[in-house]
């Protein structure tokens, strides 16, 4: 159990994020973080870094602390988080460190409780699949390019997901 949130009708909801985790490979690309910025909004973010072995994992270990540390620094100044910031950020950084023939997958999901919205930016990740609670499928596509040594800009979108009872990153 991950957050309980008291909705507009004064009911207590209850919310659960479980992870499945097994890399093939001892060292490698993939990489992921849940945090919670307030009591109402989790971010969670995923990394693929192209390549296998020593490099791959470099990667994403930097990418993963630089995260990390931008959050604390968003977290540190009340109120202050903002996902298109954070993934700036994070661009400007990591296209200056990677190689030319280099590029990283990577998934941002910002899940607002109070709000009912996903904030999404994805980076050449496998589609992300909702599950309403009427049991239909409904499927949300990458939106950008992976990231590459001359990504410029890139696109974040927002869904109502109200009507949600499963996310599958």
């Amino acid at each position: 159990k991950f957050n309980e949130y008291k909705n507009s009708a004064n009911k207590i909801e209850e919310y659960y994020f479980d992870i499945y985790y097994k890399p093939l490979e001892v060292l490698s690309g993939d990489i992921y973080s849940i945090r919670k910025i307030s009591n109402q909004k989790i971010l969670f973010f995923a990394i693929d870094t192209l390549g296998k072995g020593l490099l791959a994992s470099v990667t994403s270990i930097i990418s993963s602390s630089l995260l990390n540390h931008k959050i604390d620094e968003f977290l540190k100044e009340k109120d202050s988080f903002d996902i298109k910031k954070l993934i700036e950020k994070y661009i400007e950084f990591i296209k200056n460190e990677i190689l030319e023939d280099e590029s990283i997958s990577i998934l941002f999901a910002l899940y607002d409780l109070k709000e009912q919205i996903l904030d999404f930016a994805s980076f050449g990740m496998p589609a992300v699949l909702l599950q309403k609670n009427n049991d239909e499928i409904e499927k949300i596509k990458s939106n950008n390019l992976p990231i590459m040594k001359y990504t410029d800009s890139y696109e974040t979108e927002s869904y109502f997901v109200g009507d949600i009872k499963k996310f599958l990153f």
